[in-house]
C-alpha cells in the first residue's frame, strides 16, 4: 500500500473540477494505483488562495494518520499574483523542503511545477505575459532547488491551457485536464511508468 499526501493551493483543492474525484489528488492516486499495482491511500490538504508561506505553516501543523510515501505539492501561482520576490520564494521553498524532510524523512517529494500563466484564458494582455514571465522564474528556481537531492522531483506541468480544457473561470483546469495532468505526473515517477509493476515505498 502507498500513502499520498497532496498539499498546496486551488489545484489540490480541486477548483475547476465538478467534484473531488475529478480533482488532481484523486486522479493522481487512481493513476498511481494502476501503474504500481498497489492500493493507494490519499489525503488532500488544498486551500484555494494558498501561497508558499501559508502552505509552510499548514504543513508544520499537519499530523496525518499515516506518514506519506509520496508528497504531491502544487504551489506558486498565488506567489506570482501576490508578487512574492525571487529571494522570498527561494527562502520559503528551502524552509518548506527542510520541514518536509524533518517530518517525513522517507517520503518522495513531487513538485508539480507552475503552469504557463501566459496561456491562461482569463487575464488580459499585457498582464498575462507578465504573469507568465514571473511564473517561469519561480518555476526555474524550484526546479534547480529540487534537483539537488534524489528524494525530490520537479515535474513540469503537462497541461497547456490553449490545448486542454479549462473551467469557466479561465484560471483553473477542468476535470478532464486534471486527468491528463495526473497521468503525466505518474509517467514521470521513477519505477511507476509500467502498469502492473508492484512497488514498495519510495526511496529515503
Amino acid at each position: 500500500m502507498l500513502t499520498v499526501l497532496a498539499a498546496g493551493d486551488s489545484i489540490i483543492a480541486g477548483i475547476g473540477a465538478e467534484h473531488q474525484l475529478q480533482a488532481l489528488p484523486a486522479q493522481f492516486a487512481r493513476a498511481l494505483a494502476t501503474a504500481s499495482g498497489c492500493r493507494v491511500n490519499w489525503c488532500s490538504e488544498g486551500v484555494n488562495g494558498a501561497d508558499l508561506s501559508s502552505l509552510l505553516a499548514r504543513l508544520k501543523a499537519l499530523q496525518p494518520e499515516q506518514p506519506p510515501d509520496l508528497i504531491l505539492l502544487s504551489i506558486g501561482v498565488n506567489d506570482v499574483t501576490g508578487l512574492t520576490s525571487a529571494r522570498q520564494w527561494r527562502r520559503g521553498l528551502a524552509a518548506l523542503i527542510a520541514t518536509i524532510r524533518l517530518k517525513w524523512p522517507h517520503a518522495l517529494l513531487v513538485f508539480t511545477g507552475l503552469p504557463p500563466m501566459d496561456k491562461f484564458p482569463l487575464p488580459p494582455q499585457p498582464l498575462r505575459k507578465a504573469l507568465g514571465l514571473r511564473a517561469r522564474l519561480l518555476d526555474q528556481i524550484a526546479a534547480q532547488m529540487l534537483a539537488t537531492q534524489h528524494w525530490m522531483m520537479h515535474i513540469a506541468t503537462a497541461i497547456n491551457p490553449q490545448k486542454h480544457g479549462f473551467c469557466a473561470d479561465g484560471f483553473h483546469p477542468s476535470g478532464p485536464s486534471y486527468a491528463i495532468w495526473a497521468a503525466a505526473l505518474v509517467q514521470r515517477l521513477p519505477g511507476y511508468n509500467e502498469p502492473g509493476t508492484p512497488q514498495g515505498k519510495t526511496p529515503a
